[in-house]
């Protein structure tokens, strides 16, 4: 909260579960939400104990939450473990977007087909809500990009580190470099 603070200055937080949240203290008009609920109940090497694991509770009461609110976002943007589009928390998620009218495009995508040097499965949901003409049904679960960004460059890990500076352990500098996205 110290680092938010700084940042917007004059902005009142308030430090509460996402549990007790009410819809009205999320009718905000936010044009995005940005999900990445706890993985553990969906890990593959985990119990897998989906929505029964007390970790996935603020999620499902978000769920619950976005099928009350007047105006929900109008896109959502969600990241997880693969195992995530298997579970019954996964069919909530596309119950709860296609009955409020988003339609839906899901990934199984490795960060490295994004440019970030990291190899392990990821799902990821992208949904946009439509206007008061119809419904369609969810996408399947894809697993490559559209044409114009499957050649996004991978570059090594190694060029993201700084050279020299662990000693036995002791970090002297930081490890990365700060870089943009833009």
């Amino acid at each position: 909260m110290h680092v938010y603070e700084h940042n917007f200055p004059g902005c009142s937080l308030t430090r509460r579960s996402i549990e007790h949240l009410s819809a009205q203290d999320i009718e905000v008009d936010a044009d995005i939400w940005l999900l990445s609920p706890p993985c553990q109940p969906f890990c593959r090497v985990g119990n897998k104990m989906d929505e029964q694991d007390n970790r996935s509770v603020s999620f499902l009461h978000l769920l619950s939450l976005l099928k009350t609110i007047r105006k929900p976002p109008s896109f959502l943007f969600l990241e997880n473990v693969q195992g995530f589009e298997g579970s019954h928390t996964h069919r909530r998620l596309l119950e709860t977007l296609t009955a409020r009218g988003f339609d839906v495009e899901q990934y199984l995508l490795s960060p490295s087909q994004l440019g970030i040097p990291n190899s392990r499965l990821r799902y990821y949901c992208l949904a946009r809500r439509r206007n008061a003409d119809g419904k369609r049904e969810a996408t399947d679960v894809k697993e490559s990009l559209p044409q114009d960004m499957a050649a996004v460059p991978l570059r090594p890990l190694s060029e993201y580190l700084v050279r020299g500076v662990v000693r036995w352990g002791v970090l002297s500098r930081r490890l990365v470099e700060p870089t943009s996205l833009c």
